[in-house]
């Protein structure tokens, strides 16, 4: 149970296979998100749960982006895992989801 930011800080880095294990389980997540033109725009450890099985569950869609022409331009988020186009303001889409899952990734692997 738990966040995978708290299994961060408590243990550290995570074997590789761990980390694909969950990138796995959060690339679908976002994928479903996306088909549904819905951006999270907060995705970084402390938003990705881990359920009784330690699967991976993306929380924290309080304030997503939707926009069926698929542009925004309001920054949302924590900064630290902001794709450098939400931080220029010059309008973003459904690649700052991956963006944000690739630090998350680069997080759980060096701690």
């Amino acid at each position: 149970g738990g966040d995978l930011g708290m299994h961060i800080k408590r243990f550290g880095r995570f074997t590789e296979e761990r980390v694909r294990f969950y990138m796995g389980q959060l690339a679908l997540a976002i994928e479903h998100l996306h088909d549904h033109k819905i951006i999270h725009r907060d995705i970084k450890p402390d938003n990705i749960l881990l359920d009784a099985k330690g699967n991976a569950v993306l929380a924290d869609v309080g304030n997503p982006g939707y926009d069926p022409s698929c542009m925004c331009y309001e920054a949302y988020g924590s900064e630290a895992y902001m794709a450098p186009e939400m931080l220029a303001g010059n309008g973003y889409s459904f690649n700052v989801d991956i963006w944000a899952l690739g630090v998350s990734a680069f997080e759980m692997r060096c701690g």
